[in-house]
């Protein structure tokens, strides 16, 4: 890990938008709806799949 003290604003600046973006990211693959659908021929039982990305 970085020492934070020894940063440049600038490197401090581009650390910290790396990290938000990464932030927003995992918020947004944790919020995302999982997809099921059906499998199997019409009149039969199915099972419930999710579609794992």
């Amino acid at each position: 890990m970085a020492n934070i003290v020894n940063f440049t604003d600038k490197q401090f600046e581009n650390r910290l938008n790396d990290n938000l973006e990464e932030l927003v990211q995992v918020k947004k693959r944790l919020n995302r709806q999982p997809l099921f659908y059906l499998v199997g021929n019409q009149g039969q039982g199915k099972p419930v799949c999710e579609e794992d990305d």
